[in-house]
């Protein structure tokens, strides 16, 4: 045996089992063609390339081979044959011996590639099972080209249709990872079988081991083709008509493609690298999604979608084969921003949305969202969420349909839609003129939408909505009427808009459900007014201060409302006014003073929306303006109230977004200047700076120190500083007691101090100190309970009353009051269907609709009442799980599937339903890990959805189980979950409590961390 030969075998044999790549093999032959004295084996572990034990193991498999080619080595060569790439380059090293090795080689198939020679060649050799005629396949001419595989146009002989053949580039042939996900690619492709993915024929392979797959051979073009000609066409554009026809056609393909993901997600696959040229168009309107060579299959079915589909488990590989991590794979201006930045980890189906987003944002616009030849810096811009919104490439894109877009595209995953069917469902709306979940309409939209579903009530709003703008029209009218008289006329004209402005703003009649769009409709129209007022008198300070504010009341009006979304237009109105009265009027200390008050409205309104760097933005500019009038002005107490309260607004902020230690920073600046105002005398000072219309500069400042002590108290408790948190509850509740003594009309107060009593519930509750927290409960519900009574209209009280019975509920339970906890979570349900009949979809009600049904399910259960119980856990779910999907993002109403979740599967064994009471399990474990991975607190959700699958798992599995839930529990505590009281008295955790480290994990739990302090 030439030395050669038997090192070319065994690098060959090393090479084709996933041991080394191709570059190593080179690499350890170059080395070898300078010493000859050393085996190739040798030289591979000395550069690291080959462990000794592999290299063993290689050892074993040449001998085998040698044995069945009867010991001849040049049989053993021809019989391993390699790729063309791998030849070459093992000839380019010019060795004559190792040449001479090179060429027994056994020969690799010589499709020709495009690319490769001559592209356009005609090709006649036939692959495939072989029929009485020959072999199935015969190659006609290439097709196309990918980054791992070559795609030809191939007869099919059996059935006499021409396939599409697709085959491993001949560069991938010998790496195993390429084949390994070549080959995954096939099985994924084959195994999805839906009208919008493209059917796999046959998986075979040439005579040299390479793989190869067929499948339907698609007559048409690309999307990306049929977008070009969309936007590239001038008549289209010129004709208005027509381009709505040919867009809707469009986004139906669009529809296609979002139902075949759908799809691909309910077996558990991810496609990783949708893109509009990754999308066939036929010519008989099919639309497939192509090219899964990046395709990863999870092994889980998505429980959401599966409806009864089971996981696609590719029996080549993983799914596909392993990325490694902090590799961005897919084409960069389509891939999600955790693509970009290589955080495989974290892609999932929302993954899969944002590329969908992105090729609706390319159907759109016509353009890629994300531009540029340094591929560094698309990738930069894509993690950071750089887009450049629809519309600013096009204006005349439907705000709507940007919207959608836009929310599929979020930068964070649980921004985004949750499914690729909640995306085409949005878009489904768009396209029959209804409402979507990412859009809130105009209100003029929505009324012409309104009208034309209820016409016979069209004449009657329109006379109301008539006679209140005729109203308004008075001041209009006395300013074209009477400008001789300019002065007094245009005052009594401003004075027409201003009580109409008030009436409307206040009315109770206005605020009855259904009524709020014609509400909003006349404060717009009082805003309109005040438009026309600046337009005839711009100059005057007075009227554009004035306009500011009713602006600013539209949306303080609008937030108030619920209406987000309608209020972000009117604040800016009204700051972009304020900023032109500071500038022209520099000594004027009011208009700085409501240009902050603006911008802090602003802070709050994105810091409710999660837009937490708008909202630090607003909260800054305002603290810099009010601090420089402090400065100014040291004796003013009004500023130092307004500093203060940025400083407790910032704080919000950061603790929203998990910096505590800094909110508390910034709500010890806001105590430290607020508290010495409460021993100075306070004038009563007449200003806008309050917005409920109080003008008692001592009791705001009573009020803003309590609120925040009370947000103090919240995040020390949070931290596991009880003894701090007391003190700051302690001081906050003295506050707001003596503030509603003083003020017993005073419904904001009051409300202020139930949520302080609320607080207080939560101080001794996570001290395992039950009675006393019922105590405080039973106080905050006593206000609730009055509150709500004596204002019927106001759902925010009765909402708030139903939360606190939820509270009362879960500690009478713990406390082993059944009944009494039985009673507080019906009247808690019984509030909930009453403000959802008004209210229909609020997401916060139904959060508590389906915490007090899941409660009341569970105590049922617990006393051997199944069969009642079972329609309360069912609906907790069903409720919850469109909320979910969404709001995905939102942590609390996550929180509550799971644990309605739980309860579902809890009562499902209680009825003698194991397997439904394991997939409930397992599906809280699947929404309780999915928190966890973002809020390493809600871990202990997740021990417990782990610690209940325990009795239901199979015998043998049962200890690694139970080790899973504990791993769960003890990373809990690490995140700072500390409640034993609960963790005593939790029935979730029952199936835990025999256990030796279990009781271990309470102990120490109950063990003080400084067992000698004094004091605690």
């Amino acid at each position: 045996m030439a030395a050669s030969d038997r090192d070319l075998l065994f690098g060959l044999l090393a090479l084709q089992n996933g041991l080394i790549d191709q570059v190593q093999l080179v690499g350890a032959f170059q080395a070898w063609t300078r010493d000859r004295g050393r085996a190739l084996d040798d030289h591979l572990v000395a550069l690291g390339h080959l462990e000794a034990d592999a290299r063993d193991g290689v050892a074993a498999m040449l001998v085998l081979h040698l044995k069945k080619n009867g010991g001849d080595t040049e049989r053993s060569l021809a019989s391993l044959p390699a790729g063309r790439s791998t030849r070459d380059r093992l000839a380019a090293l010019a060795d004559p011996e190792l040449t001479g090795s090179v060429a027994r080689i056994g020969g690799a198939s010589d499709a020709t590639e495009e690319g490769e020679g001559d592209a356009g060649r005609t090709t006649t050799y036939s692959v495939g099972t072989a029929t009485s005629e020959g072999q199935r396949f015969r190659i006609l001419r290439p097709h196309a080209r990918g980054g791992l595989g070559a795609v030809f146009v191939a007869l099919d002989d059996e059935l006499h249709r021409e396939v599409a053949l697709k085959k491993i580039l001949d560069g991938h042939a010998d790496d195993p990872t390429s084949r390994a996900r070549f080959l995954a690619e096939a099985e994924i492709t084959g195994g999805l079988e839906h009208p919008g993915i493209v059917p796999v024929y046959g998986l075979g392979s040439f005579d040299d081991g390479r793989p190869y797959y067929a499948m339907r051979f698609i007559r048409g073009d690309s999307l990306k083709e049929a977008i070009g000609r969309f936007h590239g066409d001038e008549s289209i554009r010129r004709d208005p008509g027509r381009r709505s026809l040919e867009l809707r056609k469009l986004l139906r393909r669009f529809l296609d493609v979002c139902n075949a993901i759908e799809y691909a997600h309910a077996r558990g696959v991810l496609h990783r690298d949708i893109k509009p040229g990754n999308v066939i168009v036929g010519r008989h309107g099919e639309t497939l999604v192509v090219d899964w060579g990046l395709a990863k299959a999870s092994g889980h079915a998505d429980l959401d979608a599966a409806a009864g589909e089971r996981p696609l488990v590719p029996s080549s590989a993983s799914g596909s084969a392993e990325t490694l991590p902090g590799s961005a794979l897919g084409t960069p201006a389509y891939m999600s921003p955790e693509q970009a930045r290589g955080d495989l980890s974290s892609l999932g189906p929302a993954s899969d949305v944002y590329s969908l987003g992105a090729t609706l944002y390319c159907l759109l616009t016509g353009k890629p969202p994300f531009e540029g030849d340094d591929v560094g810096a698309v990738l930069r811009a894509v993690d950071r969420g750089e887009l450049r919104p629809p519309r600013q490439h096009d204006p005349a894109i439907d705000p709507a349909l940007e919207a959608i877009c836009l929310k599929a595209m979020a930068t964070r995953p649980e921004g985004r839609y949750p499914r690729a069917r909640a995306l085409a469902e949005d878009v489904e709306r768009w396209m029959a003129d209804e409402p979507n979940s990412s859009y809130r309409d105009p209100p003029l939209r929505r009324a012409g939408r309104w009208a034309r579903r209820h016409r016979p009530l069209v004449a009657g709003a329109a006379a109301l909505l008539v006679s209140a703008v005729a109203g308004l029209s008075v001041g209009a009218a006395l300013i074209d009427r009477e400008r001789s008289k300019a002065e007094a006329n245009f005052r009594q004209a401003r004075a027409a808009v201003d009580e109409y402005f008030t009436t409307v703003s206040e009315s109770t009649l206005l605020n009855v459900p259904g009524l709020q769009p014609l509400r909003k409709e006349l404060l717009d129209a009082a805003r309109r007014y005040y438009r026309d007022f600046l337009r005839e008198r711009g100059d005057d300070p007075a009227v554009r201060a004035e306009a500011a504010s009713a602006s600013f009341r539209v949306g303080w009006i609008s937030q108030g409302l619920g209406e987000p979304e309608e209020a972000a237009g009117p604040y800016r109105i009204a700051a972009d006014l304020y900023e032109q009265l500071a500038r022209d009027h520099p000594d004027n200390v009011e208009y700085r003073r409501l240009l902050a008050i603006a911008h802090g409205a602003q802070g709050l309104l994105a810091g409710d929306d999660e837009r937490t760097d708008e909202a630090m933005a607003a909260h800054r500019k305002a603290l810099e303006i009010r601090k420089a009038i402090a400065k100014e002005r040291p004796d003013d107490a009004l500023a130092l109230i307004d500093v203060a309260r940025t400083h407790r607004n910032i704080g919000k902020v950061l603790r929203d977004t998990g910096r505590p230690d800094e909110a508390l920073a910034e709500w010890d600046r806001a105590v430290a200047i607020a508290r010495p105002l409460l021993d100075r005398p306070l004038p009563r000072a007449a200003g806008p700076n309050d917005l409920t219309g109080r003008n008692d500069l001592s009791a705001i400042v009573r009020e803003d120190l309590g609120s925040v002590l009370l947000d103090r108290a919240v995040t020390l408790r949070e931290s596991g500083r009880h003894a701090e948190a007391r003190s700051s509850w302690e001081q906050a509740r003295d506050l707001f007691e003596g503030l509603c003594g003083e003020q017993p009309g005073n419904l904001a107060l009051r409300s202020r101090l139930a949520d302080c009593y609320a607080d207080g519930y939560s101080l001794e509750y996570d001290q395992g100190r039950l009675e006393d927290a019922l105590g405080f409960m039973r106080r905050a519900l006593k206000l609730r309970e009055a509150m709500a009574v004596a204002n019927p209209s106001i759902p925010v009280y009765r909402r708030a009353w139903a939360e606190d019975l939820v509270s009362l509920g879960w500690v009478l339970r713990l406390l082993g009051r059944e009944a009494e906890s039985l009673e507080a979570y019906r009247k808690a349900t019984d509030l909930a269907e009453a403000l959802l009949a008004e209210e229909e979809g609020d997401a916060y009600t139904t959060n508590l609709l389906a915490k007090s049904l899941n409660q009341r399910a569970t105590i049922l259960a617990l006393a051997g009442r199944a069969a009642e119980a079972l329609p309360l856990a069912r609906r907790a779910v069903e409720v919850m799980d469109p909320i979910v999907r969404e709001q995905p993002e939102r942590i609390f109403h996550v929180s509550t599937l799971g644990n309605a979740l739980r309860g579902l599967g809890r009562v499902e064994d209680a009825v003698g339903d194991p397997i439904a009471a394991l997939a409930a399990f397992e599906r809280a474990v699947a929404v309780d890990r999915s928190l966890a991975d973002r809020y390493p607190a809600c871990r202990y959700n997740l021990a417990c959805s782990l610690a209940l699958i325990v009795p239901l798992a199979d015998p043998g599995c049962r200890e690694a189980q139970a080790l899973r839930a504990m791993a769960a529990l003890r990373q809990a505590r690490g995140a700072g979950y500390s409640n034993l009281a609960n963790m005593k008295a939790d029935p979730d955790l029952d199936p835990l409590r025999d256990r030796e480290d279990f009781q271990h994990f309470l102990l120490n739990m109950a063990f003080p961390a400084d067992p000698f302090a004094r004091g605690r």
